[in-house]
C-alpha cells in the first residue's frame, strides 16, 4: 500500500479524529518509513461498539488470544483494536501522546517499538531496526 493510499483510506473511514489513533506498521508508513499491507487502528471503546453493528466490520481475533478482540473491514485492509497489542495501554493513553500527520493521529514511534518488542516476530524485529535507523537519522534502505 502506497503512503498516499494510507491517508486516503484512513480519511475515507470518516472516524471522529478524537476516537482513533493509527498504530503498528501503518504508523511507520504514515511517516514514510516503510510501506504496509494493512492499517491497524486503536479505537475508543464507544467507536468500537458502534462499528460492531455495521455490516462492513467483522470480528477479528488478536495475536495474543487473551487480548480483547477487534474488528476487520470486508477487504481485510483495516483492523481495529480496543487496546494496544501486548500491553494494557488503552486508547486514551496512546491517543494523548499521538502525533498528528495530515490531520490523522498516529501513535508515537516509541509506542510502535513497544508493541513490536512484545510480539517479537521477525517482521517486528526488522521494524524496530528500521525505526532505530530512522530516529538516528540514518538512511533507510
Amino acid at each position: 500500500m502506497k503512503y498516499t493510499d494510507i491517508f486516503t483510506l484512513i480519511k475515507s473511514l470518516n472516524f471522529p479524529p478524537d476516537k482513533y489513533v493509527v498504530i503498528g506498521g501503518a504508523a511507520m508508513a504514515g511517516r514514510k518509513i516503510k510501506e504496509t499491507t494493512d492499517i491497524d487502528i486503536l479505537v475508543s471503546q464507544d467507536l468500537l461498539e458502534e462499528l460492531k453493528k455495521k455490516p462492513e466490520w467483522h470480528y477479528h481475533p488478536r495475536i495474543i488470544p487473551t487480548e480483547p478482540s477487534g474488528l476487520v473491514n470486508n477487504e481485510g485492509t483495516v483492523e481495529l483494536y480496543p487496546t494496544i497489542g501486548g500491553t494494557n495501554k488503552g486508547f486514551e493513553e496512546v491517543r494523548k501522546d499521538s502525533e498528528m500527520i495530515q490531520g490523522i493521529p498516529f501513535a508515537t514511534l516509541s509506542h510502535v517499538v513497544e508493541i513490536k518488542k512484545i510480539y517479537s516476530r521477525n517482521k517486528d524485529l526488522k521494524d524496530i531496526e528500521i525505526i532505530k535507523k530512522y530516529l538516528s537519522g540514518l538512511a533507510i534502505n
